[in-house]
């Protein structure tokens, strides 16, 4: 699928998120396969990577942010218009009050992780995502992150 699709329904995906469609992260269901649940040590890095970029959101450091996107995202879209998309349409990232994450899920094959958050803004809006990361030389990087589709209510 092509990387600039994905993230303009990621982008979509997220106002839904903001707009309160969501509810708090339910578990996130293992695959069949090789997928486990994260060990500690994988858990505590991939929250430290999606805790770096929310910080950097916060300071409006987008070079920052960007930073902890993984390389096939840089590839796809450029820091520039990733921070106007950023100020353009999805503000409530940039004030975020607190975070949690849970059920975390990696697949020791891709080295790919999927793991719950759920995310309270500075007004109180609550959402909940499903982030994906992958494992690449300088550590866990995001790929990507949807409204989880375990904690989505109708309309």
């Amino acid at each position: 699928m092509n990387a600039r699709v994905v993230i303009v329904a990621f982008l979509s995906a997220m106002s839904l998120v903001f707009a309160g469609c969501a509810a708090p992260v339910a578990e996130v269901p293992v695959a069949l396969g090789g997928i486990q649940p994260c060990d500690d040590s994988i858990a505590s890095a991939v929250e430290a990577t999606i805790s770096t970029q929310v910080d950097a959101f916060g300071r409006e450091d987008f070079p920052a942010a960007y930073a902890m996107a993984a390389p096939d995202f840089q590839a796809a879209i450029g820091l520039q218009e990733f921070e106007e998309v950023i100020r353009d349409g999805f503000v409530p990232l940039m004030n975020v009050s607190s975070f949690s994450v849970s059920q975390c899920v990696y697949d020791p094959g891709l080295d790919q992780v999927e793991i719950g958050m759920t995310v309270t803004t500075t007004t109180g809006v609550v959402g909940s995502l499903l982030y994906s990361l992958v494992l690449v030389p300088e550590g866990w990087r995001i790929m990507g992150a949807i409204p989880n589709p375990q904690t989505q209510q109708g309309t």
